[in-house]
């Protein structure tokens, strides 16, 4: 396929890349495990999608990730374990977000928001994000959420902040928030799993 760019996989001693800029898709595995020092990595704009495990298990080194705007789907794993520093701006243009996409980025930092119109949660999708407490913003569920998944939910805000549940939200696996300052339930709940709101005050 002309338009997706990949085959990084755990390269070593590159100073600096270039995606072209009529690049589509990034691959699965497309800069997994790379050692890349102290250079930016731009996924220039018109990408719309960033297939499994893009970007998993890099090591800092120095290295800047910066997201365009256009995407609308991210795979599982994306950014899993990536210790490349990011501003994580995620638009209402991205429907889908895989699990563990983002799970354990320390360096990650921003304005906290979930898309509006994500047409499920994954699992693990934001857990440990930002674990050195370097994101604003509040939790604002999509309001079609019917589950929300284990681990959803643990990114490292700033400050408490209050969780109002869609009125849809059939059911709460463990352990997926942060630290909140007020819980509003909704009336179709009937399922809270073990542990839901462990460590959250």
């Amino acid at each position: 396929e002309d338009d997706v760019f990949g085959g990084f996989y755990g390269c070593q001693y590159l100073r600096s890349i270039v995606i072209p800029s009529s690049t589509k898709v990034i691959h699965n595995d497309a800069f997994r495990e790379m050692q890349l020092m102290y250079s930016t990595v731009e996924i220039p704009e018109g990408v719309t999608e960033i297939r499994g495990t893009a970007f998993a298990y890099n090591e800092y080194n120095g290295v800047e990730l910066i997201l365009p705007s256009t995407l609308t789907s991210i795979g599982g794993g994306a950014c899993l374990g990536c210790q490349w520093k990011c501003e994580l701006k995620l638009t209402d243009n991205i429907t889908d977000i895989g699990g563990e996409a983002f799970y354990d980025c320390p360096n990650f930092y921003g304005v906290f928001h979930i898309p509006a119109h994500l047409s499920e949660l994954g699992r693990g999708m934001f857990w440990s994000l930002g674990s050195n407490g370097s994101f604003v913003g509040e939790l604002e569920i999509p309001q079609g959420t019917t589950v929300i998944p284990y681990n959803a939910f643990n990114v490292a805000l700033k400050t408490r902040v209050p969780l109002r549940l869609p009125q849809v939200v059939k059911r709460i696996e463990t352990q997926p928030f942060p630290a909140l300052s007020s819980i509003q339930f909704n009336d179709d709940l009937e399922v809270i799993g073990d542990a839901a709101f462990y460590n959250i005050a």
